[in-house]
């Protein structure tokens, strides 16, 4: 009896970590749709009988500025959202990143403007969205979880991220473009109303020296009973493990903390993850996935064909399907490894994926027979980057940081981040003109392989390391490549 009771509050505790999880990363849901749907939508917005929006069709360039406004607006938000989490909690802030979507999608359904839509997705990526699901999400959950399940909650940010994307390609493609709008915004407000019923996170509390209310914080999490002594000793356990994710809890210099050698370098190695993974050109690809296949296919002779919607669906499909699979990977294999042997592919077959623009614009004439590798080679691609390198990444920055300055590191770490996704949005119709699509492909792949070096060298290995552990190795980073991990 006494262990079938045990096992119930265990069962409980994982109940609400995961439940907790969940909720919160509904903002990523939001995101994987905003970002997702300039893609199924091209078609309507550049009809030129009878565009969806406005009175002429969008131009190529137009649709790059559709989605790299989400990006502008990101970027902007990073400047100060950083501060907002320790200012008003990790809660409140849960919540205040969602409004944005709602706001954004009312905009949408009523806009008859290119400039309305621009202002209405740069809300969606202002601080209080894009960029605030990507700050608030991965430090709430690393901060509400055991370590036991962080392995497993962790990748939750990348799975909502790809339900919300495949979600936008399919409506998009399948139902009519103010349907498809006003669901998005149905979606925005129930987000908005799960939200308010998080917790707070017991970091928070500990870093406000509210120690009362992170017991009880934890108690609820953990599903403790505060009549048991052994969970009481649990509970203190736990108090000192996340003590010891602060290197100095009343630092009242948070800027001037950044110079410690530990935090800086935990920095130069968040900046240098991030410019690996944006450089291979997800946001790219994520945004203009209809368009790539489209430049990609071979109307003479070939014996299949798939439409570029469908392709993209697939896809979208396979994004998820990996992201799921990596809250099994990522619990069983080092991040250093992980990071390694899927980056390796992303870049072998992004030059693939070059080597077919290339031929096609020599006009290869055996070209047709490889009609169906475009879609190969993007689906490798993506299950190598949504199974590993993508939640990989984003774990290892909710483990480098100091607890005290989680919040300013991933400001500066994200703010980088939307000016590099930002950019190679809008920029990728003006590289396509100047150096053609396999241009674009070899570029991506040159910078992921560059990538590949330099995580071997320098990122330290951080599953089933404690915090001191870390520290020690960003203390002395050059000397990582070396020295064990």
């Amino acid at each position: 009896m006494k262990e079938d009771h045990v096992e119930s509050i265990e069962t409980g505790s994982v109940f609400r970590q995961y439940l907790v999880t969940i909720i919160v990363t509904l903002s990523t849901l939001n995101y994987g749709i905003l970002v997702g749907w300039p893609s199924p939508v091209q078609r309507l917005l550049q009809s030129k009988t009878n565009p969806a929006i406005g009175d002429e069709p969008f131009t190529d360039d137009m649709m790059a500025m559709a989605g790299a406004v989400v990006y502008i607006g990101a970027t902007i938000g990073s400047c100060f959202w950083a501060f907002v989490a320790n200012k008003i909690g990790r809660q409140k802030t849960s919540i205040l990143i969602v409004l944005p979507y709602v706001i954004t999608w009312t905009l949408v359904c009523f806009t008859n403007s290119s400039t309305s839509l621009y202002i209405a997705r740069m809300i969606g990526g202002l601080g209080l969205g894009n960029a605030g699901s990507i700050i608030n999400a991965p430090m709430y959950v690393a901060e509400i979880c055991t370590p036991r399940l962080r392995d497993h909650l962790g990748p939750f940010l990348m799975v909502f991220g790809c339900i919300g994307t495949l979600y936008a390609y399919t409506c998009g493609w399948l139902l009519p473009f103010h349907i498809f709008n006003y669901m998005n915004l149905v979606i925005a407000i129930f987000s908005v109303l799960v939200t308010c019923y998080l917790p707070e996170t017991p970091v928070y509390y500990l870093k406000c020296n509210e120690l009362r209310k992170a017991k009880r914080s934890l108690i609820w999490l953990r599903n403790y009973q505060e009549d048991n002594e052994e969970h009481l000793n649990a509970l203190e356990t736990d108090l000192k493990v996340l003590e010891s994710s602060f290197l100095n809890r009343n630092s009242l210099t948070p800027w001037r903390d950044l110079l410690i050698p530990s935090t800086k370098n935990a920095v130069l190695v968040g900046l240098g993850l991030i410019s690996s993974i944006q450089f291979s050109g997800i946001a790219v690809v994520t945004v203009n996935a209809v368009a790539i296949f489209t430049s990609a296919e071979v109307n003479v002779g070939t014996p299949v064909k798939l439409a570029p919607h469908l392709s993209s669906i697939i896809i979208a499909i396979l994004q998820l399907l990996s992201a799921l699979g990596s809250v099994y990977i990522v619990s069983k294999f080092n991040r250093k490894f992980l990071l390694i042997v899927t980056y390796t592919p992303i870049s072998f077959f992004l030059f693939l994926l070059g080597v077919f623009y290339y031929l096609k614009f020599i006009n290869f004439q055996h070209l047709h027979h490889g009609a169906l590798a475009p879609l190969v080679y993007l689906s490798i691609y993506i299950v190598a980057y949504y199974i590993a390198a993508g939640p990989v990444t984003y774990i290892v920055l909710s483990e480098i940081f100091p607890a005290e300055n989680r919040n300013l590191c991933m400001g500066i770490v994200m703010f980088y981040q939307h000016i590099l996704m930002g950019s190679l949005v809008r920029l990728f119709p003006v590289m396509k003109r100047n150096i053609g699509m396999f241009g674009c492909m070899w570029t991506y792949s040159l910078v992921t392989f560059i990538g590949v070096i330099l995580i071997f060298l320098y990122l330290p290995e951080t599953k089933n390391k404690s915090f001191k552990h870390v520290v020690q190795k960003l203390s002395h980073l050059r000397k990582l490549k070396s020295t064990p991990s």
